[in-house]
């Protein structure tokens, strides 16, 4: 089915997958309020919300990860306040760098799954996503 661009709505649910994943959000919020407010066909409406909704939770994943090793360093501190030993915080350090690859590569297979699905205008099923899609797509 074609957009009111002119283009299939396949190739515009992945421009904005490309677009979250490589630009950012000032140009996922053009697209997405593009689709919502002019776009009348209920697939890319959802699409283009599950692909903010990912982008959103992905970057709260990344924050609440790098979050971490600031409250270890600051138990840290509180500890030698008190005369406690430090402990090895750097091993503390490096789990949370595991952390952050880890979701950096599920976060990449995800966008890279859902970019080559939405081409053909299929859909990639996540559970909790497609619910809250469902609900701010209609």
């Amino acid at each position: 089915m074609k957009t009111k661009l002119g283009i299939t709505a396949g190739l515009y649910a992945a421009i904005t997958v490309l677009v979250a994943y490589f630009a950012g959000y000032i140009g996922l919020a053009l697209l997405v309020g593009y689709a919502l407010i002019r776009e009348e066909n209920a697939w890319l409406r959802k699409m283009v919300v599950k692909v903010l909704l990912l982008t959103i939770t992905f970057s709260v994943a990344y924050a609440v990860i790098n979050f971490l090793p600031d409250i270890v360093g600051a138990i840290d501190s509180l500890l030698t306040t008190f005369g406690v030993e430090e402990f090895n915080t750097y091993a503390f350090n490096n789990f949370f760098y595991f952390l952050t690859d880890v979701v950096g590569i599920v976060e990449k297979v995800v966008f890279l799954m859902l970019g080559v699905t939405v081409i053909t205008e299929k859909e990639v099923k996540i559970p909790l996503i497609d619910i809250i899609a469902n609900k701010f797509a209609a």
